[in-house]
């Protein structure tokens, strides 16, 4: 309730039905992150309601506080960092993204997986290497533009293994290898 966001909070308000919900989302941002966040929430709303997923401002409001904390180990994680800026559609990809990789490490880890089930290998040219890590998972899940980041949780549990597949070491597509029992 500082003079600076009542002062940017009116240049937000809703319609007179959207009152109701705006208030509890703008009153929900606030206790998430901060007035910033919450000025931002109110500003989305009323730019475009049906882009705003009130389910999900748990997820935003917690990767955007976390944005601003770099230091942290969850803060680390992310590739894209809230701003006033961006628009919720975005916003919640990014925390998705986020929300995605440290799902990988809270399945996977730090440590690298050492049972792989095969062996790396070269086949009719194209290179099998496995993905042993989080790092490595993330980093081809990135350069693929993939959701292989969703399998830590089978790879935890031993019931599948993920490769990365190259040909002239250019990625071609990951491949899942999964436990036959």
């Amino acid at each position: 309730d500082s003079k600076p966001f009542r002062l940017q909070i009116a240049n937000h308000l809703p319609p007179r039905k959207l009152a109701p919900i705006w208030l509890g989302a703008v009153a929900d941002a606030a206790e998430l992150a901060d007035d910033a966040f919450a000025i931002w929430i109110a500003r989305e709303m009323v730019r475009d309601m049906r882009s705003v997923k009130l389910k999900r401002l748990r997820l935003v409001g917690l990767w955007a506080w976390f944005s601003g904390q770099p230091g942290t180990f969850a803060g680390s994680l992310m590739r894209t960092r809230w701003t006033p800026d961006i628009q919720f559609e975005a916003a919640l990809a990014a925390a998705d993204d986020w929300h995605d990789t440290i799902l990988l490490y809270l399945n996977l880890g730090r440590e690298p997986i050492t049972d792989l089930w095969l062996r790396p290998a070269h086949v009719c040219g194209y290179d099998f290497r496995p993905l042993v890590s989080v790092s490595e998972i993330a980093d081809e899940a990135l350069a693929m533009s993939n959701c292989v980041r969703r399998y830590g949780e089978d790879v935890a549990h031993n019931r599948s293994r993920l490769w990365s597949v190259r040909k002239d070491g250019q990625r071609i597509f990951v491949s899942l290898s999964v436990s036959p029992v």
